[in-house]
């Protein structure tokens, strides 16, 4: 059995705990047994089930042997802080994304899973999903010819539900850059690798947020370049709204998602439409069951290294520095 610990109650660790169930229907032992909320009233549905605590300092020492690994679901401030310690303590860590508040923090997190020889993994979920894996593979085996360009796009409502604004709060969540548009920039990272640079505009909407509002265009070797854009100030949106085009020289992909509705198609220089939409589970499905995957069978984590997440932490403080700079371009 798989004795998993939550560090975080609230928003995204019910999407964590409804994947870790789906996975023990399925006869992959995993089993959350102990959990820590500062706020009592996001773990009265788990007494009785799961051992408790006000502070993820207070589980982390508490629970050591008893765990095979923690989740971390906390504000992305803490998300450095809490991991960094708990791996000093002997525990592996997944964690949600986006790895850190900085390069720096998210530095501090691989040097620790290296000196205590942790199992780190950042919860880049879209990098996991299938979609994302069609399109990876249709650049890296140039099924449509040579990458000309890409365009990511993604509108998310205002997150007015997080615990006391922490998502308002730039010290404390990086604005929608660094948490909604992280999605993109991994993806963008994860099939394209690394830019060379970015150029952003940006806009911010409340006083002491980041930029809830950014533009941007990546610029890769041959003249490729991928725009984005990432936008949550649409108040009581009911749907998040999402689409990714890329380019060939010889036809193109597109993938548009809104609410429930899709689409998923290849059109290749004749017009000819290939439809990719299959079905699937969620994101959150495939990355914890290849993270338990390598947990169970002693593997590092090969597809999606912390080294890989920092670098998406990277490319979006690099496009902020940018928006800073009222749009000048600036190395990654």
């Amino acid at each position: 059995m798989i004795k998993v610990g939550i560090v975080g109650n609230g928003y995204i660790s019910v999407s964590h705990r409804k994947t870790f169930k789906e996975l023990a229907d399925e006869g992959i032992a995993v089993e959350v047994v102990a959990v820590a909320d500062i706020r009592p009233e996001f773990t009265e549905s788990c007494r009785g089930k799961e051992r408790i605590y006000g502070d993820y300092r207070e589980l982390l020492r508490n629970e050591i042997g008893n765990l095979d690994f923690v989740d971390i679901c906390l504000p992305t401030h803490l998300h450095s802080p809490a991991a960094v310690e708990a791996m000093d303590l002997g525990y592996n860590v997944l964690c949600e994304k986006p790895m850190a508040i900085d390069t720096a923090a998210a530095q501090a997190m691989c040097d620790a899973a290296k000196r205590n020889s942790r199992l780190l993994m950042v919860a880049q979920s879209w990098r996991f999903n299938p979609d994302c894996g069609i399109m990876r593979d249709y650049v890296r085996q140039s099924k449509l010819g040579r990458v000309k360009c890409a365009h990511f796009n993604r509108n998310g409502g205002t997150p007015g539900w997080s615990w006391e604004g922490w998502h308002f709060d730039k010290n404390r969540s990086g604005g929608a850059m660094l948490d909604l548009h992280m999605h993109d920039a991994d993806a963008m990272n994860s099939i394209f690798g690394v830019p060379n640079a970015v150029s952003c505009a940006a806009q911010s909407n409340w006083p002491g947020s980041g930029y809830d509002i950014g533009a941007m265009i990546y610029y890769y070797d041959g003249g490729v370049y991928v725009t984005s854009t990432v936008d949550w100030t649409t108040p009581h949106q009911k749907y998040g709204a999402a689409s990714k085009v890329i380019v060939f020289e010889n036809g193109y992909i597109y993938l548009g998602a809104f609410g429930d509705k899709r689409a998923f198609v290849a059109v290749d220089r004749d017009g000819n439409e290939i439809n990719l939409d299959t079905p699937h589970k969620s994101s959150y499905y495939y990355e914890m069951k290849y993270y338990i995957y390598c947990l169970v069978n002693n593997k590092l984590i090969d597809f999606c290294r912390p080294e890989e997440s920092m670098d998406s932490v990277r490319i979006i403080m690099a496009a902020c520095k940018s928006a800073d700079l009222g749009g000048e371009r600036v190395t990654v």
